[in-house]
């Protein structure tokens, strides 16, 4: 198959999760090979300020998934293609149900700078209701908790945190990695078949269910290898490099 598309998560998968967290020589260069023969698009929780370091080291041009598919933005640019966003009354609903765990929430306002203190602090739309460092378990039940909630997604994503944690990201119901994904392939003009997906984690699996090629890091949970067609080497091995080569540049 020849791929039109690859899709690729940041955290976990690019580089290491963590705001500093730059992609090695050997990805970019492999990365430069692979735009001359195809669409190179990130897929990210991140927001597109959060990921610029990345976008610009690899010279990403195109359009590209940010906040967890809750927003398409051309690169280098970052004019808006697409985006839904969560209204203010949904917000509060959110807030109001994990307020009582003392978690620090967060929406792009003031583009996740400040907490969420009380509901009358959200004052407009957001395309992430944003959960900083929850405890791996608690995360589990709390999503759980938030199903109640008609018109939202919410899943867990790794943390720039040490420890067992993880963060929540909750978006529109529409907006997720895997809805993103089906608008840009129409934005693109290219089919599922020719697209190859590369992720690391749980919140990865809506972006590997919307491509026709899916890849796992070799860093990734076990039970997220078992569901993929192909396991790359690991982030420190520069695992994307082996996907370009194997599935790219030899074809």
């Amino acid at each position: 198959m020849k791929y039109k598309l690859l899709l690729l998560d940041i955290d976990g998968t690019l580089v290491e999760s963590n705001d500093s967290a730059r992609p090695s020589k050997k990805l970019i260069e492999s990365i430069g090979e692979a735009k001359s023969l195809l669409q190179v698009s990130v897929v990210t929780g991140r927001a597109d300020f959060l990921a610029a370091p990345v976008t610009d080291d690899l010279e990403l041009s195109g359009p590209s998934i940010f906040d967890g598919g809750g927003s398409i933005l051309e690169l280098p640019s970052h004019k808006a293609v697409w985006s839904q966003k969560i209204s203010v009354p949904k917000l509060r609903e959110i807030m109001k149900l994990v307020g009582p765990f003392r978690l620090d929430c967060f929406i792009d306002q003031d583009k996740y700078k400040n907490k969420l203190k009380k509901l009358d602090d959200i004052i407009s739309p957001s395309v992430m209701f944003y959960i900083d460092s929850v405890d791996r378990k608690a995360a589990l039940s709390l999503i759980e908790e938030l199903s109640v909630i008609d018109g939202i997604a919410a899943h867990t994503a790794t943390s720039w945190s040490a420890g067992d944690v993880v963060d929540l990201h909750i978006t529109h119901e529409e907006s997720t990695k895997k809805s993103a994904v089906h608008r840009l392939i129409n934005i693109l003009g290219c089919s599922k078949e020719e697209v190859l997906a590369v992720g690391d984690y749980y919140n990865d699996v809506p972006l590997f269910e919307a491509a026709g090629f899916s890849v796992a890091m070799g860093n990734a949970p076990e039970e997220i290898k078992q569901i993929v067609d192909y396991v790359a080497p690991p982030l420190d091995e520069d695992g994307v490099v082996d996907v370009i080569n194997k599935f790219i540049i030899a074809k």
